[in-house]
């Protein structure tokens, strides 16, 4: 079971902005009450949506860097 949200008010996702490295997308939701704390809802809804995005073998970049030590010559 997840949070509990208005079946009228269906949620929203947009593309708000092109990362570095992805694609920031607003999700935007309507629900019924925050009983458990502030951002519980929220984050629930976030671990819905991770556990959707592995279940269909999605995956999330994440930035790489290579350093290099160059040493100065004395």
């Amino acid at each position: 079971s997840g949070p509990e949200l208005p079946i009228e008010e269906r949620p929203d996702a947009e593309i708000s902005s092109f990362g570095d490295s992805g694609v920031n997308i607003l999700v935007e939701f309507w629900m019924l009450g925050i009983d458990d704390g502030e951002n519980r809802v929220g984050a629930d809804l976030l671990l819905m949506i991770w556990d959707v995005l592995k279940e269909n073998d999605i995956e999330i970049p994440f930035p790489q860097r290579d350093v290099r030590i160059v040493r100065a010559e004395p």
